[in-house]
């Protein structure tokens, strides 16, 4: 089983334990969104999941052009709301605005990432940026 199959199955398991952590939540899962596609990127949030205090999200990017990329995802979740796990990248907290850096900033052409999270509050979606590195 190779490291992103288990990394989806991992991350989804613990999605489905938090959700059913919170007993008094009903979990609510949203349908797959893709965010508008970018130039240099698609991106896809590939696992949305939602309950009474917190949600799971599961950001998939891939660099679909021909050059190296740099990627990084920004998260406003309103107070009191945190991002309390994240896989794969960095979160760095400014204000409201919670920073995701991928633990590999540049991908090559064809290459894709996922970062999972867990947060506390209310639902927002991600903004992804991608561009030339």
């Amino acid at each position: 089983m190779g490291y992103r199959t288990r990394l989806v199955a991992f991350a989804a398991g613990l999605f489905a334990a938090l959700a059913l952590a919170t007993p008094a939540a009903a979990a609510t899962t949203t349908a797959n969104a893709a965010i508008p596609p970018v130039q240099y990127c698609e991106v896809e949030l590939i696992s949305v999941v939602e309950w009474t205090t917190g949600h799971a999200v599961t950001i998939r990017v891939k660099n679909i052009s021909d050059v190296p990329v740099t990627v990084h995802a920004t998260v406003q979740i309103p107070p009191p709301g945190v991002i309390v796990q994240v896989w794969n990248a960095t979160a760095t907290v400014s204000g409201t605005t919670t920073w995701l850096r991928p633990s590999v900033p540049v991908l090559t052409p064809g290459r894709e990432i996922y970062i999972p999270y867990v947060a506390t509050g209310q639902y927002v979606p991600p903004n992804v940026f991608c561009q030339p590195a």
